[in-house]
């Protein structure tokens, strides 16, 4: 029986103590009025970035009498160095202006249609970024003509 009065009397005791807030280090520090907050505003010294290359443009090229879906490869990343909208294809057999497009989100992108080997498509890097893939990644894409 005394156990269990000792048990209540604990229970109350401690129960008045969360009142107390005995955790705490210190008071809390109040916020910094608005208008002591640093604001950065461009100087003239600020950096700005740096115009895009037009190399990343691919020239315009004729167009072909093929238009609509040439078919569907597994892309993988081609040559980094070659900077533009590109991807080689076994599907074409000329230099083509055309679009590729995922199969998984409808992400379209104009790009410049190179033939190449058989055996699936290469494309370049900014070609695989501008659809959101990874260029560690292969995807599947529609290939087709403007």
């Amino acid at each position: 029986m005394k156990a269990v009065v000792i048990l209540c009397l604990s229970a109350g005791v401690l129960a008045g103590c969360a009142d107390l807030d005995l955790l705490s280090v210190g008071p809390e520090p109040e916020p910094a009025p608005a208008s002591l907050v640093p604001v950065n505003t461009p100087t003239a010294d600020t950096p700005r970035p740096l115009a895009r290359p037009s190399n990343l443009i691919p020239d315009v090229i004729p167009e072909t009498a093929q238009s609509g879906e040439l078919g569907r490869s597994v892309v993988s990343l081609g040559n980094p160095a070659d900077q533009s909208l590109w991807v080689e294809t076994p599907l074409v057999s000329q230099v083509q202006n055309g679009r590729v497009i995922r199969t998984d989100t409808g992400a379209e992108l104009a790009v410049q249609l190179r033939p190449g080997p058989e055996g699936g498509a290469r494309a370049s890097l900014q070609t695989l970024l501008g659809l959101g893939l990874s260029p560690a990644a292969l995807s599947e894409l529609v290939i087709a003509s403007p």
